[in-house]
């Protein structure tokens, strides 16, 4: 029972944060209280999606390609460390990352999504 009280409250607090009541349900941040909630379930997973996103962000310079490459890592990471409800509860919020960006998911098909740095490979390549 506590542990899916703490599966509840997690997506709880994801969603919340998703959709805000007085922002007219309109929201974000769900990557950071993503890694928040991993940070309280196991640490070590956190620590992999961060260094997940760190790589995807530097090698590919697009904040919302590594964020989500960062929560498909999280999703497979967590059966090394995690119980079923738990995993369920990353599971989710991967699902729930997905859901928040998706007019990046079509920026990103599109070529459109604009990079906040030069990515490494175009330096690379130069």
């Amino acid at each position: 029972m506590k542990l899916l009280f703490r599966v509840a409250i997690g997506l709880s607090i994801f969603l919340g944060h998703c959709f805000p009541i007085y922002h007219n349900y309109r929201g974000g941040k769900g990557v950071i209280v993503s890694l928040v909630i991993l940070s309280y379930l196991a640490l070590p997973i956190a620590g992999a999606a961060a260094l997940i996103w760190l790589l995807v962000f530097c090698l590919f310079g697009r904040v919302s390609l590594a964020s989500l490459i960062a929560a498909i890592g999280a999703a497979f990471t967590s059966y090394t460390v995690l119980a079923t409800p738990e995993i369920l509860l990353v599971h989710l919020l991967t699902i729930g990352l997905f859901f928040q960006h998706r007019e990046n998911i079509k920026r990103l098909l599109n070529g459109k999504e604009k990079a906040l740095i030069t990515p490494f490979i175009s330096r690379l390549l130069r």
